[in-house]
Order: structure tokens, then C-alpha cells, then sequence
């Protein structure tokens, strides 16, 4: 079969031919995440209250979409929520460096 580009350019994929696809790729396009860049680390970007292009469910593909979505996610999210307020509850924190 062929794959083609949004620019047009076609792919030929002979049969039998293994294709990987890596859903990293779109988490550092530097096209999508232009503030800060891709490559900082950045968790605000995707709090609501900074709404960003990038936040469109297709382009961060951690859990996939659609009927291929992980059944997963909704827990795991959950989950993450669950473990840093038991550590906030647990531990004490103190901030490390500038703030």
C-alpha cells in the first residue's frame, strides 16, 4: 500500500513490510509547542487555565484516541491525582532553588 503527506509526497510499503508508529513523535513537534518549546519541560501547558492549540485530544496521543483508546485512561489519570495528594499529605515539601 502507499501512505502519503499532507505535502503531498508518497510512500510505497511493500507487502510484508513491519511499520512502527510512535505516538512521541507529536508531543515534541516544535510547530505545536512553539511557548516554551517543545523540548522544556512544561507542565503548564496543559493546565486550563492557559488553553493551548496543542491541547486538542489528537495531538497528545499518551493514551491514543478513538476505539483504539487506551480502557485505562481514565483511571490512570485518576490515579496520579490519588498519589501526589497522598504525598502531599504524607510528607513534608519544602521548595528547592529559586521560585
Amino acid at each position: 500500500f502507499s501512505l502519503s503527506t499532507d505535502q503531498g509526497k508518497t510512500f510505497h510499503v511493500p507487502k510484508g513490510m513491519y511499520l512502527g508508529i510512535t505516538h512521541a513523535v507529536p508531543h515534541f513537534d516544535g510547530t505545536l509547542y512553539t511557548d516554551p518549546p517543545a523540548s522544556v519541560f512544561a507542565p503548564e501547558r496543559f493546565h486550563m487555565k492557559h488553553p493551548s492549540p496543542a491541547l486538542d485530544p489528537y495531538t497528545f496521543t499518551t493514551f491514543s484516541q478513538g476505539r483504539h483508546a487506551c480502557p485505562g485512561q481514565s483511571m490512570a489519570l485518576h490515579l496520579v491525582k490519588f498519589v501526589v495528594v497522598s504525598m502531599m499529605a504524607n510528607f513534608e515539601m519544602t521548595p528547592v532553588g529559586k521560585i
